[in-house]
């Protein structure tokens, strides 16, 4: 499976210094993707991204940056906020036998599914401040306020 990280910044960023692929840390490598690659279509790499997030960013006309919206990070979350606490309802209810793997019901998967809702740590990233965050991360720890920028994309594949 192949996915993108997008650099971003709050400032334009000139094409000779965008991210490349030595701008991944080496965690990424051993934890999430398997390889990354330069050679991608950065106009469908951002549209892939602004997909991504388009309930809640405002595009600048030009393209070449975009604003959240008010309660963006709510209005984000909202969908995978829901997804969690069913996921979390379903788990206070399993048996000590499905606890202890005696019954017949996945906990791995289950426990995967609940992180997955909180950070779905295999797909998009972003690039900024010269530190690689989930898609999720960046905008829970992100202020949000002001204009982005896009620098450049690379695709990875995990």
């Amino acid at each position: 499976m192949h996915s993108r990280i997008i650099e971003l910044s709050k400032d334009p960023i000139l094409k000779h210094e965008r991210m490349c692929e030595s701008s991944v840390p080496d965690w990424f490598y051993h934890s999430i993707a398997d390889y990354t690659d330069a050679d991608t279509d950065r106009d469908h790499d951002i549209k892939w991204f602004l997909d991504a997030v388009a309930r809640v960013v405002d595009v600048a006309e030009d393209g070449k940056s975009f604003t959240f919206k008010p309660k963006a990070k709510q209005k984000y979350f909202e969908r995978q906020y829901h997804a969690f606490l069913d996921k979390a309802c379903e788990l206070t209810g399993i048996s000590l036998d499905a606890f202890v793997g005696e019954a017949k019901y996945d906990i791995g998967m289950a426990m995967y599914k609940l992180n997955e809702h909180y950070q779905d740590k295999f797909s998009l990233y972003v690039y900024f401040n010269d530190e690689l965050k989930s898609l999720d991360e960046w905008i829970r720890e992100t202020d949000l306020s002001g204009s982005f920028y896009f620098g450049g994309t690379l695709d990875y594949h995990y």
